[in-house]
């Protein structure tokens, strides 16, 4: 079946359409993010480290960072350095470390195939 180039564009939006609303971050996709660990601890230092990020960048949910980063408002990697650089400076370098170590897989798995449909 041959398509006319409207209906090729047509099929093309139709597409984009369904690709943007399967990859909206979802507060849900962040949770699950959270407590994809076992112990309890390091659950708490995720929802932590996640909660103060949120924050550092001015933002009132995890959701709204993201969307702000997914619509290239805000460049992923300023977003740690605003979360790093409100981190108090009495914290032991090795736990900062630990923090930021945290992020690469947190946008990989929230941000990544989100980016690639765009």
């Amino acid at each position: 079946m041959k398509l006319t180039p409207d209906e090729n564009d047509a099929l093309a939006e139709a597409i984009l359409r369904k690709l943007k609303e399967l990859s909206k971050v979802t507060q849900k996709g962040v949770d699950d993010w959270i407590n994809a660990k076992k112990s309890e601890s390091a659950k708490f230092r995720r929802a932590a480290v996640i909660e103060s990020w949120v924050k550092a960048n001015g933002k009132s949910s995890p959701v709204e960072v993201l969307e702000d980063i997914r619509a290239h408002k805000l460049d992923m990697y300023e977003s740690v350095k605003k979360y790093l650089a409100s981190l108090p400076e009495t914290l032991a370098i090795s736990t900062k470390y630990l923090y930021r170590s945290l992020f690469p897989n947190f946008f990989e798995l929230r941000l990544e195939r989100r980016i690639l449909t765009e």
